[in-house]
């Protein structure tokens, strides 16, 4: 299925049962094909496999990159034949043996948590997870319910002497990975959790999508390095073939006035972001419009499109503010949670036909009935077009409990309605981007709870963790910077680009909130606030981000304790040049530290622009690379923070 070289040309990298038998002892003996087209940037091949005595067809779209490494695919399982299939039944996307490594010293999973969606403030989701694979038996871990990147993150690499491997899983739903050493080999696996079914004639399922990156060397930041280019290349979004960056943006009245915001009120944030020209370039307007308020509110998506907005707060409708922040050049983010189908709501009362479970008084929106697709699509679309939306923000997302009990009736059909759930929900985001040209979709899923491959190459996760929540709407501004630290350090590893809110206008505040862009939330309409200083901040954001789709390091991270410092590292080696962000927490004893700055030339000669604890450069030194390689630097104030922006000369 691989070109050959590829480390596993040599197996079909995927399995399944069928009638209770293991694909291994079948397979090869199914008629295959396979074609390729070549592209510019990739290799398209198409490989089938066929069961010339059921029908059964088994294709796997294979992107085989050339700009960067790594091997892209999905499994299609189709019924070509004239009778029910016999059952289909553990489908692995993902079934690798790692044979020709060095692992004579082990191996080492590298993971992420999971977000927990708690009802308290907890540093714990997206904190890593490193796992020595000597040490016993099999490592499994996976998704809570269909939440893709709840209690486990679905990008986890492994590494050994002399290299290692990347994995990335697409599949938003219920999934699960295993990985052990044994006997010299890895092996490895994913799938989605449940599947047990038979295919009627003509009917199609897939599996979840895999992406492998394979990397050579001995430091594990190469094979990250490796891979977030191929995220770049080939999984971020684009529009006119520019990558969708995190914004700089203002969310108002969120984590402040809430259900008692009014058109007013935002036009008075928005008069604040025009009079001192702070520079934002996106207003947020989050779940607070809904008539009845938020979370009473969801579930009235029908026409007119103005039925679920709040009349009396909103008089002139949500196109009215809209168009007031167009007026100052501003685009528009605006919050929708159409998943989520509450009881006693306009559209579950109308089409319970729609809800999951099916004809419920309550539940989620079925995206897998073609009719609900189809209107949502119209709905949504009907909304951008006409309140002017840029960022399309969803919220929630389906839960499997009412999938999973109307399946008890159909034994033989267990994990249908999940595939269908996840294809609907790619094909309303399609149709979404497609329809609108540069429409942005802000992935929230409750904060973070939907982040893996499928998603990542359609939207940008703004709000990653609900815990800012928690600190934001509390003003535990110290708690959030840390958090946010936290979150930058270690999600960026694997998907280049998230954020959430940044309170404080402080340097120390704002660069902990920085990641390419920033999500800025303070009430800063009083006289007392410093807006100048927060001018200032997002002018540094502004001069900072294009160093964000380099390559990334994280320097010195030990906890989330506030006694710690925190550094990470973007460095361009194509332009020579780089920034360090450092950061001395609340409560540290340590005035100095030494930064271990990666991919320095150590013979070059460097200009290095050094700012502390101030938007303002402190000064500019001309440096050999082997002091910037160790580069000692001192914050004297707590918490505080440091700038080392550096060019090769």
């Amino acid at each position: 299925m691989f070109p050959p070289g590829e480390a596993i040309s040599d197996e079909t990298p995927f399995s399944f049962e069928y009638d209770g038998i293991s694909s291994s002892g079948f397979l090869t003996s199914w008629k295959y094909s396979a074609s390729d087209q070549i592209l510019d940037d990739r290799i398209l091949r198409t490989a089938v496999y066929s069961d010339p005595k059921t029908g059964l067809e088994i294709k796997a779209i294979v992107n085989i990159y050339t700009l960067s490494p790594g091997v892209d695919y999905t499994i299609y399982l189709k019924n070509n034949g004239s009778a029910d299939t016999p059952i289909i039944s553990d489908l692995k996307a993902l079934n690798l043996t790692i044979k020709d490594a060095v692992f004579s010293n082990g191996c080492i999973l590298h993971r992420l948590r999971g977000t927990e969606n708690s009802n308290y403030f907890s540093f714990d989701d997206f904190m890593p997870i490193d796992e020595s694979l000597r040490k016993g038996g099999p490592v499994e871990f996976g998704s809570y319910d269909s939440y893709s990147s709840s209690g486990a993150f679905p990008f986890y690499d492994l590494t050994w002497t002399g290299g290692g491997l990347v994995t990335a899983v697409g599949w938003s739903g219920k999934w699960n990975s295993l990985v052990e050493l044994k006997e010299g080999e890895v092996h490895t696996t994913s799938q989605m959790s449940e599947l047990r079914t038979y295919l009627h004639p003509q009917e199609q399922i897939r599996s979840p999508r895999i992406l492998l990156v394979f990397w050579e060397g001995n430091d594990r930041s190469d094979g990250i390095n490796t891979f977030r280019k191929t995220m770049l290349n080939y999984v971020s979004p684009r529009y006119n073939g520019e990558l969708q960056r995190v914004p700089i943006a203002h969310m108002t009245s969120c984590q402040h006035q809430d259900n008692t915001t009014t058109a007013e009120n935002e036009k008075s944030y928005l008069n604040t972001i025009k009079d001192f020209g702070l520079g934002i370039e996106l207003y947020w307007l989050d779940a607070w419009w809904h008539k009845g308020g938020f979370p009473r509110g969801l579930g009235n998506y029908v026409y007119p499109i103005d039925t679920p907005v709040d009349e009396k707060r909103f008089p002139g409708g949500i196109k009215d503010v809209s168009d007031y922040a167009k007026s100052m050049g501003l685009k528009f983010l605006c919050w929708f949670a159409p998943e989520r189908l509450p009881k006693g709501s306009k559209l579950a009362e109308a089409h319970p036909e729609w809800v999951l479970p099916i004809g419920g008084s309550s539940g989620y929106l079925n995206l897998g009935d073609e009719e609900a697709l189809e209107y949502t699509v119209k709905y949504m679309d009907d909304c951008i077009q006409a309140w002017g939306v840029d960022v399309w923000r969803t919220d929630f997302g389906y839960a499997l409990e009412g999938i999973r009990e109307m399946e008890k009736s159909t034994p033989d059909r267990i994990g249908i309605l999940e595939i269908r759930q996840v294809e609907g929900l790619y094909k309303l985001w399609d149709a979404l981007r497609a329809d609108n040209p540069g429409l942005m979709i802000d992935n929230c899923c409750g904060g973070g709870s939907r982040i893996d491959l499928e998603t990542s190459s359609r939207s940008i996760c703004l709000w990653r963790t609900d815990n800012g929540v928690f600190a934001g709407s509390s003003g535990n501004i110290k708690d959030l910077a840390i958090l946010n630290q936290i979150n930058t350090i270690c999600l960026n590893q694997y998907i280049i680009q998230s954020s959430c809110a940044t309170q404080g206008n402080t340097p120390y505040h704002m660069r902990s909130g920085f990641n390419n862009g920033l999500i800025f939330n303070d009430d800063n309409r009083s006289d007392s606030y410093d807006n100048t200083l927060a001018r200032e901040g997002i002018n540094e954001v502004k001069r900072l981000r294009k160093y964000c789709y380099g390559d990334f390091y994280p320097l010195v991270f030990h906890s989330e304790s506030s006694d710690e410092w925190c550094a990470y590292q973007y460095d361009r080696p194509e332009e020579g040049d780089g920034v360090a962000l450092v950061f001395r927490r609340d409560d540290s004893s340590y005035v100095t530290t030494v930064l271990n700055l990666k991919g320095i030339d150590p013979d070059a000669r460097y200009s290095v622009d050094i700012y502390g604890e101030s938007f303002r450069k402190l000064k500019t030194i001309k440096v050999k690379g082997s002091v910037l390689k160790a580069f000692k630097v001192t914050i004297d104030s707590r918490p505080g923070s440091a700038i080392i922006e550096y060019r090769k000369l």
